[in-house]
């Protein structure tokens, strides 16, 4: 089958991809998931929408340099997928609107993707209550328990 006959090729064409930074956003985690989702795909037939979505220019985690990104917060509310990178103090809550916008991507019906110990926002934005989930090793006491409805 070719890929400009694939129903899953074209759905992915529309596909808007947001992944959200604040301030001490890991920088790795940050260009793996605009990498996998940012490249230019055009010789698969299909290129994902993607946009970084945060407060305004944030310092990344070891401060060494600036994120500046694409849209405001409240644009991620509006994304397919939702990717949240690790939470740069799990100990600490995420901010407020941070937490709106993930409870209103899933309300939305957007798939939503953590890396290591953004785990613990999403649990926080309460979209993981009766699942199962995991986060970094480092994470997973924290995790289970200031969130004991999930698993």
């Amino acid at each position: 089958m070719s890929n400009d006959s694939c129903p899953v090729t074209e759905a992915r064409a529309e596909h808007r991809v947001a992944v959200m930074v604040d301030e001490g956003t890991n920088p790795f985690e940050l260009g793996v998931a605009t990498e996998a989702f940012g490249l230019e795909r055009s010789e698969l037939g299909w290129q994902y929408q993607v946009s970084v979505c945060g407060p305004g220019p944030v310092a990344c985690a070891a401060g060494m340099f600036t994120i500046t990104p694409s849209e405001p917060t409240s644009a991620a509310a509006e994304a397919d997928t939702l990717i949240v990178p690790g939470h740069p103090d799990p100990g600490e809550p995420a901010p407020p609107e941070m937490i709106e916008v993930i409870r209103a991507a899933q309300i939305g019906g957007a798939r939503i993707v953590s890396f290591c110990s953004g785990a613990l926002v999403l649990a926080e934005a309460r979209v993981l209550d009766g699942l199962e989930a995991t986060t970094h090793w480092m994470y997973t006491d924290l995790l289970a328990g200031q969130f004991p409805a999930v698993k």
